[in-house]
């Protein structure tokens, strides 16, 4: 009987550890691919139309995600540097946009809002190691000022 139920016991071992291993490789992965993925939800009709002034609320995890992309963008100055630098604000810029993913809970429209700042500053991240960085520093401090127009952020004023 014991050659029977210790290599089942072996192999319910190795599939829990199999289990626990997939489940934290995945969890690390899964809030870097999700700031990137377009999200599911709200992809079933037209864009909602977003007022140029709004006053959507916050979560903490949306105040601590833009003030990290904004303490980013602060210390590097008026322009980077060097490339490094550039890279440097790109990858702060795309944790925290990760970062806001995988926390952030907000209404759908706010959500949308959310979206559209995002995309801004994702988008600049991505072009900040370009031989000019200033049009995607333009851009990425175009998102701020957006996130600034459509969300009642008074940790910001």
């Amino acid at each position: 009987m014991k050659q029977l139920i210790q290599p089942l016991a072996w192999g319910l071992a190795l599939a829990s550890v199999l289990a626990t291993a997939s489940s934290l490789a995945l969890s690390l992965v899964t809030p870097a691919a999700a700031a990137t993925a377009v999200h599911e939800h709200h992809a079933h009709g037209p864009a909602p139309t977003l007022p140029a002034q709004a006053s959507f609320a916050t979560d903490a995890a949306l105040r601590e995600g833009m003030s990290r992309v904004r303490d980013a963008v602060e210390a590097l100055g008026d322009t980077p540097a060097d490339r490094r630098q550039a890279a440097e604000l790109g990858d702060r810029i795309e944790a925290a946009s990760a970062y806001l993913v995988a926390n952030c809970h907000l209404p759908a429209d706010a959500d949308a809002a959310l979206h559209g700042v995002l995309g801004d500053l994702l988008a600049g991240a991505e072009q900040l190691d370009a031989a000019d960085p200033a049009p995607a520093l333009a851009r990425v401090h175009s998102g701020l000022a957006r996130y600034q127009q459509l969300f009642n952020a008074p940790h910001w004023r």
